[in-house]
């Protein structure tokens, strides 16, 4: 997106981040009730933290920022899906300190999509592409269709972002460029759709269709739902009265007693690996050592941070903290060292 600048006249936008939801709610006079953070235009950035825990946060904010350049950069008549879909992009963007890597498939998104598939609950794209703010907030009070709308939209523009023919090459990339530049210039969504692509909507969803039955998580995504996974098991084991010091001691309990975690989101529901040493390995299957992964105490925490280094240049590190009767964790990436 480096050919869109937001005009210097917009100067800086306020942004507010609370603790409390009712504080949130108070700010933004109870209009975006389901919302965990929003942009309003021309105004401010808010978001808050309580029942979101920092890492939802964290993306909330990536996810509310991207509308703020797009408001200020490439233009008001964004169309909806477009907008929803390029700010989750960024929302799963992972910083590390240093640089924004974007392009991030988690894999709870490949279980939402590859489940809206085979459930034949993906939105027809005509309906989709046509549909307006109010149409989209209002579909919104149907948690469970929400959640495909968002979630279609994402996978969507990570399509016509990611997609190659060949490795480096991508296939769409420098239309969807052309397709921002005309609704820069003032034309709407569909218009500058059907220029920058073409009218066949049926055929560009049979090919997302196609897509969507084959995309795979990126490997720094998977590493951070593994570690993701770990952390809940060890708040788990300190709720059965069992710490560990010691990651060896830990992978031990585990592995012993092939510890397992149930998740749902909505309709979908599914469970931590029927084998648990997968995490502590790589994704080649390859054991972590002591430098790769490990456990280190904090003062005043309620559990040891888990710290891993599972690829070259990428170091994750879980901290644990006490929220009123619950422990929550965030996920930093830092760099090495």
């Amino acid at each position: 997106l480096v050919d869109f600048n937001p005009p210097e006249s917009d100067g800086l936008f306020n942004v507010y981040i609370f603790e409390h939801r009712e504080e949130y709610l108070d700010y933004t006079h109870h209009l975006f009730p389901n919302t965990g953070g929003v942009f309003i235009s021309g105004r401010a950035l808010a978001a808050f933290l309580e029942g979101q825990g920092p890492d939802q946060l964290r993306r909330t904010l990536q996810h509310e920022a991207f509308h703020q350049f797009a408001y200020s950069a490439i233009g008001r008549n964004l169309p909806v899906w477009l907008n929803e879909g390029l700010a989750q992009v960024f929302e799963e963007g992972i910083y590390d300190g240093h640089s924004f890597r974007i392009g991030q498939v988690p894999p709870r998104r490949v279980r939402q999509l590859q489940y809206d598939v085979d459930h034949n609950q993906i939105v027809d794209f005509r309906d989709l592409m046509s549909m307006s703010e109010t149409e989209w907030h209002k579909n919104m009070a149907d948690k469970e269709r929400g959640t495909t709308q968002y979630n279609q939209s994402w996978a969507m523009v990570q399509y016509l972002i990611f997609a190659e023919d060949a490795p480096g090459k991508p296939r769409f990339r420098s239309r969807l460029i052309d397709m921002l530049k005309l609704v820069h210039a003032g034309k709407n969504g569909h218009d500058s759709f059907v220029e920058a692509f073409s009218d066949n909507i049926d055929g560009f969803q049979q090919m997302f269709i196609n897509y969507a039955r084959q995309i795979h998580s990126t490997p720094a995504a998977m590493y951070i739902e593994h570690q993701d996974i770990l952390a809940d098991m060890m708040i788990n084991l300190k709720a059965r009265g069992k710490m560990f010091k010691e990651m060896a001691n830990l992978r031990h309990e585990i592995e012993r007693g092939r510890y397992q975690v149930d998740y749902t989101l909505g309709p979908l529901k599914w469970t931590s690996g029927s084998d648990p040493s997968v995490y502590f390995q790589d994704l080649d299957g390859r054991e972590f050592d002591n430098d790769h992964l490990y456990l280190q105490l904090r003062n005043g925490a309620p559990l040891p941070d888990i710290i891993s280094r599972p690829t070259e240049g990428l170091q994750l590190h879980t901290r644990f903290t006490q929220a009123g009767d619950k422990i929550v964790h965030e996920i930093i990436v830092e760099s090495p060292g």
